[in-house]
């Protein structure tokens, strides 16, 4: 398996992944995790991404944001054009705040999203691969991430990377969201990468 930045070209298989991996999350909206990739790729910032590739397929990708970024805009036009109108309309709506909001972070943390492994690689180390190459490439002086508390085995990969717990935020809708609250967690870069 290689990890490595993801490249301009490498954004249709971002997005899906990331379509098939959040399948559930994405379902108020559309159920189709083709039309939900297409609808993503023009928003995935490429330069944000990092992939893991095996047989010159991607199964993996996870992204670091901070306070002078995020790692997927929003392209109201192209969910549109693949949602259909109201759905696409509703999707720039509900999705602005989770994947553009800004982030109140200083600029010394990066904010690990979007950790998403192909189904026929789960459990095969994927995460953990893109994550330890993303803390050692370093950048920040300190990574969060949320995940959501039914989430359990994402939590304890990111437990044995060093992450701890740091906060929780109670979900605004949770038996349309399927999940009561997401948890915070951080970790410093001076921390072994595992």
């Amino acid at each position: 398996m290689q990890i490595r930045p993801a490249r301009p070209q490498d954004q249709a298989a971002i997005a899906q992944i990331i379509a098939r991996a959040f399948a559930a999350d994405f379902a108020a909206i559309c159920r189709d995790p083709g039309r939900v990739a297409k609808a993503l790729a023009p928003g995935v910032q490429s330069d944000r991404f990092f992939v893991a590739e095996r047989g010159g397929q991607i199964v993996g990708v996870a992204a670091v944001a901070s306070c002078q970024g995020r790692a997927m805009a929003i392209v109201p036009a192209s969910y549109r054009r693949h949602l259909g109108f109201l759905r696409g309309v509703l999707a720039a709506v509900v999705l602005r705040e989770e994947f553009a909001g800004a982030l109140s972070y200083p600029p010394t943390t990066g904010y690990i999203e979007f950790v998403a492994v192909a189904d026929s690689a789960r459990r095969q180390g994927v995460a953990t691969a893109l994550l330890q190459y993303i803390l050692r490439r370093g950048g920040y002086a300190d990574y969060l991430l949320d995940v959501t508390d039914v989430n359990t085995g994402a939590q304890a990969c990111y437990r044995q990377l060093g992450f701890t717990v740091c906060g929780q935020v109670a979900a605004r809708h949770p038996r349309q969201m399927g999940f009561s609250h997401k948890i915070y967690m951080r970790r410093p870069a001076d921390t072994a990468a595992g």
